[in-house]
């Protein structure tokens, strides 16, 4: 185990040295370089968390390639750059993944589908673009995955088959798809965070079948049509849809603008009787 405090510089290729290390926490310091190649020598390491520092630069591809008993990989709130490497495909053990923060760029890759153990997702406040794969249906363990603040602009339908999925925080992207009735697969979600994207079409009737839903936030997308009468019922702590109406109000102004002029005309005659 080896837990930095107060540490100052630059990660060395020295780092690779620790070959029998198994918890490697250098969060919250003030390191400023790469993170050097030579970390994939540690190939007993159960922990790698180098959070909350100021390392900068893209990760070599196959900076992830021998770390295949990694079950916690945190390298969020730093300066990384670049794509995610699809060397992460490797951590088959992986249990927590948190790259969040950070300034990478390109798509997820799809390689990440192969974490069939994950149960965190956090890559939020990144540059990440492209569409959530497809395959992350797979990753059947999943219960909490925040990907907001990002340029994401497809798949949000992707995540209707992570039938332990607690927590979906899809808030701030680019995303275009409509809600399909499948998201009535999640069973145990409560947090359902979809606003500030494009997101179309109608919130389906089978919302109202995720009966541990707390809190729902769809607010500036371009959904329609009318809200499900039985969600009420289940979204209680947080409920925040706007624009959803605004079809159905435009028709009722419409309405009645329609009902004030025939009554306008009928009172003249009601007058003289």
């Amino acid at each position: 185990m080896y837990l930095g405090i107060g540490c100052v510089g630059k990660l060395t290729e020295d780092l690779g040295k620790l070959e029998k290390c198994q918890y490697l926490q250098l969060g919250w310091n003030l390191l400023n370089n790469k993170i050097p190649k030579s970390i994939s020598n540690l190939k007993y390491l159960t922990v790698l968390d180098v959070s909350c520092n100021r390392l900068g630069g893209s990760l070599d591809n196959d900076v992830f390639h021998l770390l295949v008993n990694l079950e916690t990989l945190n390298l969020s709130s730093n300066y990384l750059t670049g794509i995610i490497p699809s060397s992460i495909s490797q951590l088959v053990k992986l249990t927590i993944l948190n790259l969040s923060s950070n300034q990478f760029t390109g798509s997820i890759p799809t390689t990440i589908c192969n974490l069939i153990v994950l149960k965190e997702m956090k890559l939020y406040n990144n540059k990440l673009s492209g569409e959530i794969p497809l395959g992350i249906s797979k990753l059947v363990k999943l219960q909490y995955v925040n990907l907001s603040n990002n340029q994401l602009s497809n798949g949000l339908n992707n995540f209707n088959f992570n039938f332990n999925l607690k927590q979906l925080l899809l808030n701030n992207n680019c995303i275009e798809d409509k809600i399909e009735k499948t998201i009535s697969n999640l069973k145990k979600l409560e947090i359902l965070y979809l606003q500030n994207n494009r997101i179309h079409g109608y919130l389906p009737d089978e919302l109202c079948m995720l009966l541990r839903l707390r809190r729902l936030n769809a607010c500036n997308n371009d959904l329609c049509g009318v809200i499900p009468d039985d969600i009420g019922e289940y979204v209680l702590n947080s409920i925040c849809i706007h624009r959803i109406m605004l079809m159905v109000i435009m028709i009722m102004v419409a309405a009645m603008m329609i009902i004030m002029m025939m009554l306008l005309h009928s009172t003249p005659h009601l007058i003289m009787t």
